[in-house]
């Protein structure tokens, strides 16, 4: 499809030469008395021109304007040339240019479709009205030699039918060749440029047999090809065919074997190029159709293909969603679902299920423990657009799930099923979160305020001499607020800080951790090590890992007793992996409880208020390790303590 009406300035040129051709063509020739010219070509001319200068829609501007006089003013030097009166002159080149006008301009109105090459059949017409309008003003004025103006005499009719014939072959045809889909032509298939080789040759033999030989039927010898060019031609294709056999009739007419008098109303003359006009305009409108059809079934089949992708990127958003989608029909037959509806519930989906028994199936509870039924189910009957929080299972393995319904056609019910277990779970951690903090700070934060009120007291009272204790003892306070508040924040940049993995010495980064415990006031405190390993995992990470395990082999040491630890590290059965141990002989793990020292905020049983902590300390140490891609596990060791046992990737 042209994307632009204003052609190259080449083809105005090409055209203005083609201008010059048909002046002198019709201008040259001096028809016997009463007869018109064989040829007449400017209106048809001038219409392709104007076509390369003008969009059609828009008012005609200075090029369009200067073309058309230049059009006026070529016409007129040829008739001067060819001896034609100054006045007659003038009037014919004035006319003939405004014919083309006007041919163009009812074109313009009638083609109802963008771009000037016709596309269906409206448009052709449209050519066709433009020509007759035009070439009827043309020889009812006189715009033609030795033509009267006013005058209704058969000379008239010939030369408004010769006009005519002569303005829709050529702009029917090189409107295609000028404004037409040229990409579809190169594409032309070998078939179908074989096939206009062929009719190129055989519609002028036909053309020629009919000048020769009169009898002939002219509707068989020119239509049939015609036909056949029309069917397996494209526009472009029809538009070289139907110039070819106009061409070669106006050949014709000039050898002396032309057996075509004008002789009647409508002489056998006039026929043949009426004949000529009828078979352009089928050529090129079967053509025209069956292009029409290729453009409409390759849309159609672009927009199949384009839906057919679209289904399949649904298909696959689909089945690869997390949450389940369930399709019901409005009687509750299920026409399809995702995987991740088996996933959620635990069990396979029957295509078909006994109403009443879905709820049962599923083992669909409330959060009450009370079954859900079917008739609460979002979908039923009366619940369309209806919501529901359902659990699954029982004990430890109970999970969460939201259920919601929505039309989404006269016939179609889609069901969304969201596993929320997770987002339970840790709104559970938030809430616990928050009641650690508020114990964890609740106590400090009272003794701080307790210490301040109390050295206020002793301050309005003069009683200096007993700030100094009090001080420390808000000091500490503060320093216990400030354990707290820095072991959020370190789990916090553990669980989403970023990994620098590096060689890291065990020994190196243990023997830091533990010079700090063979001081006051953990003087005492006896600490082995024996980790010569090397481990490709995060510095940082690392020390603070071992830091938490042997702070927490400190803090968990008998009352009265200096603590005992024994740091080592072997290689791991598996291969690539360093088995790190930190092992003490304090109080130990109580029964059950191996696993769960790890989870957030966890405290053990009956020691929490003993002994100060966040209950984030080996949830770190678990966080750290599973970062590193290992594993982390607690034992009681026959000491009577307890042994941390990680493992992390060996060095390069």
């Amino acid at each position: 499809m042209p994307t632009k009406t204003r052609r190259a300035p080449r083809h105005v040129l090409f055209l203005l030469t083609w201008w010059v051709a048909g002046c002198i063509v019709a201008l040259a020739e001096t028809p016997s008395p009463g007869l018109p010219t064989e040829l007449w070509p400017p209106v048809g001319v001038g219409f392709v021109l104007l076509t390369l200068v003008w969009d059609g829609r828009s008012r005609p501007d200075q090029s369009a304007i200067g073309v058309s006089a230049l059009m006026a003013a070529t016409f007129f030097g040829f008739a001067l040339v060819f001896s034609h009166p100054v006045v007659e002159a003038a009037f014919m080149a004035v006319t003939n240019t405004l014919a083309a006008v006007l041919m163009t301009l009812a074109y313009a109105v009638t083609k109802d479709q963008a771009g000037w090459a016709p596309r269906r059949g409206l448009a052709l017409l449209g050519m066709v009205l433009g020509a007759v309008v035009a070439s009827g003003l043309l020889a009812l004025v006189g715009g033609f030699p030795d033509l009267a103006a006013g005058r209704f005499e058969p000379l008239t009719l010939w030369w408004a039918i010769r006009s005519t014939i002569f303005a829709f072959i050529g702009g029917a045809t090189f409107l295609i060749f000028f404004h037409g889909d040229r990409e579809r032509w190169r594409r032309t298939t070998p078939p179908s440029r074989l096939a206009l080789a062929v009719l190129v040759v055989v519609s002028p033999i036909c053309v020629f047999l009919v000048f020769v030989d009169p009898e002939l039927p002219l509707t068989w010898f020119l239509l049939l090809p015609a036909v056949a060019a029309g069917v397996s031609l494209t526009p472009f294709g029809a538009a070289v065919h139907a110039l070819a056999q106009a061409l070669t009739a106006g050949a014709m007419a000039f050898l002396p074997f032309d057996q075509f008098a004008y002789v009647g109303v409508l002489p056998p003359s006039l026929l043949v190029d009426l004949l000529l006009a009828v078979s352009t305009f089928v050529t090129i409108q079967i053509a025209l159709l069956r292009d029409e059809r290729e453009r409409a079934n390759s849309a159609e089949q672009e927009l199949r293909q384009q839906a057919d992708a679209r289904a399949t990127l649904l298909g696959q958003v689909f089945d690869s969603m997390s949450d389940g989608m369930m399709l019901f029909s409005w009687e509750g037959d299920l026409l399809r679902y995702n995987p991740a509806v088996r996933h959620i519930f635990g069990r396979p989906i029957p295509e078909t299920l006994t109403p009443g028994l879905w709820s049962d199936y599923l083992g669909l509870c409330h959060e009450d423990g009370t079954p859900v039924q079917d008739n609460e189910l979002p979908g039923g009957p009366g619940l369309r657009r209806h919501q529901i929080d359902a659990v699954i299972g029982r004990g430890g393995d109970r999970r969460f799930v939201e259920m919601g319904s929505w039309p989404i056609s006269d016939s179609e019910i889609l069901v969304l099923v969201a596993d929320v277990t997770d987002q339970r779970r840790r709104t559970a951690e938030l809430a616990q979160f928050a009641g650690v903090v508020a114990h964890d700070l609740r106590t400090p934060l009272m003794s701080l305020r307790g210490l301040l009120e109390l050295a206020a007291y002793e301050v309005a009272h003069g009683k200096t001499d007993e700030l100094a204790p009090l001080i420390e003892r808000a000091e500490g306070a503060s320093a216990r607020m400030e354990r707290v508040v820095e072991g959020w924040i370190n789990y916090t940049l553990v669980r989403e800080g970023r990994l620098t993995p590096e060689n890291v010495s065990l020994t190196d980064v243990a023997e830091d951790v533990c010079g700090t415990y063979r001081e006051s006031p953990h003087v005492g405190t006896r600490i082995a090590v024996r980790a010569p390993h090397l481990v490709r995992a995060d510095r940082g990470l690392t020390r603070q890992l071992i830091a938490n395990l042997v702070a927490n082999a400190v803090k968990f040491s008998p009352p009265g007793t200096p603590a005992h630890i024994e740091i080592t590290s072997t290689d791991d059965t598996e291969a690539g992996w360093v088995r790190v141990e930190v092992a003490d002989r304090g109080v130990g793990i109580p029964t059950g409880q191996e696993h769960r020292i790890f989870e957030e905020f966890h405290r053990a049983p009956g020691r929490s208020t003993r002994i100060e902590g966040t209950g984030l300390g080996l949830s770190l140490c678990h966080s750290i390790v599973t970062r590193h891609g290992g594993t982390i596990s607690a034992r009681n060791n026959e000491h009577g303590g307890a042994t941390i046992t990680f493992t992390l990737p060996a060095a390069d």
